[in-house]
């Protein structure tokens, strides 16, 4: 219950969610550049002329006239050195790098709100313990003062006894801390008001379980890093960067494109002339090639492998800290089941 209700109130997964609707976003545009653009042109106004046609040598022609446009072009685009399709691949990679992303936000979420859960376990156990305590030194400490006022104990015995009792009501005030702030991060990450939590809604007493066999390092290490979000995330931004790498590579060749335009322009009142107007159409293939550009494409290139070089190492650098943390952690459960099996056999 306490999982879910993190999971489905705190802001950060639906940030999360928000961040997976924009990446499926820039997907559908890098989609979009297989289908044709077509544009629609048009403008009016008032024109003053004065013309010397080659006909004419001897005389100009000056006049005054209303003119209007309009027009419709397309391009469709046909090659671009496969750079629209390592971008639409790219974009698609992106999608999943930001699936895994909000797949962490939900795992660290989930992992926050159980250590809290169990931090206010152990604080509330901890209080219990510490008011048992508090009870037996103020009861010591009263018995102590007792037998000083009738001359059978020394007054440094009495000091200590009571020192002994200010020890226990100070733990006693630490674990009440601990617990409330416990309490607070828990609200916290539910989104509850006020950050606290609702009246009846605490942590319940510790349950112990039998202590388990401690897992193999690595087996466990081959779960996490098929399993763990952050770890997949890379995996996916490193295939994103390959594609990035393609496209500006792409940039690199020539760009073919079938283009077409209707044109049509309007004019009226002509003082010599009647009102007439022009139309035009076209329909062909166009081509560029970008021959220098200064070092810039060939840059681009350069600077999507190094950010790939560089997502490669961040990688190895989590694969690390994943294999370090599960030694660290093995190593405490067979510390705390060594501990545990300890004072049983005591």
């Amino acid at each position: 219950e306490l999982r879910t209700h993190v999971l489905s109130s705190n802001p950060s997964v639906q940030e999360a969610l928000q961040r997976i609707a924009a990446a499926e976003a820039v997907l559908r545009q890098a989609r979009s550049a297989y289908l044709p653009t077509i544009t629609l042109n048009g403008n009016a106004g008032h024109a003053d002329a004065s013309l010397h046609p080659d006909a004419y040598p001897n005389k100009r022609f000056a006049d005054s006239f209303r003119q209007g446009y309009a027009g419709l072009s397309g391009t469709w685009l046909l090659f671009d050195g496969f750079a629209r399709e390592a971008r639409n691949l790219g974009s698609k990679y992106n999608v999943q790098r930001t699936e895994e992303l909000a797949n962490e936000t939900r795992r660290l979420l989930v992992l926050s709100a159980t250590v809290s859960f169990r931090q206010a376990q152990l604080a509330e156990e901890a209080m219990r313990i510490a008011e048992q305590d508090r009870e037996f030194n103020t009861k010591l400490e009263q018995d102590a003062l007792k037998r000083f006022e009738a001359g059978a104990l020394p007054e440094s015995d009495v000091q200590n006894f009571s020192i002994r009792a200010l020890q226990a009501e100070s733990a006693w005030l630490r674990s009440k801390l601990n617990y409330a702030t416990a309490c607070t991060v828990l609200a916290e990450l539910m989104a509850w008001p006020d950050a606290t939590l609702p009246e009846g809604m605490r942590p319940g007493g510790i349950v112990f379980d039998a202590p388990a066999a401690p897992p193999g390092l690595e087996e466990e290490l081959k779960y996490a890093l098929g399993h763990r979000p952050d770890y997949n995330a890379l995996q996916s931004g490193r295939l994103a960067l390959a594609q990035r790498v393609r496209a500006a590579k792409g940039e690199m060749l020539p760009q073919i494109a079938v283009v077409g335009e209707v044109n049509y322009t309007g004019r009226q009142g002509y003082s010599e002339v009647d009102d007439h107007g022009n139309y035009d159409s076209f329909v062909g293939v166009a081509a560029s090639w970008d021959l220098f550009t200064g070092g810039r494409k060939i840059n681009t290139v350069r600077e999507a492998q190094a950010e790939m070089r560089g997502l490669e190492q961040q990688r190895e650098s989590l694969r690390l800290s994943i294999r370090s943390t599960l030694r660290q952690r093995i190593d405490r459960l067979l510390d705390a089941t060594h501990q545990t099996m300890h004072g049983v056999m005591q």
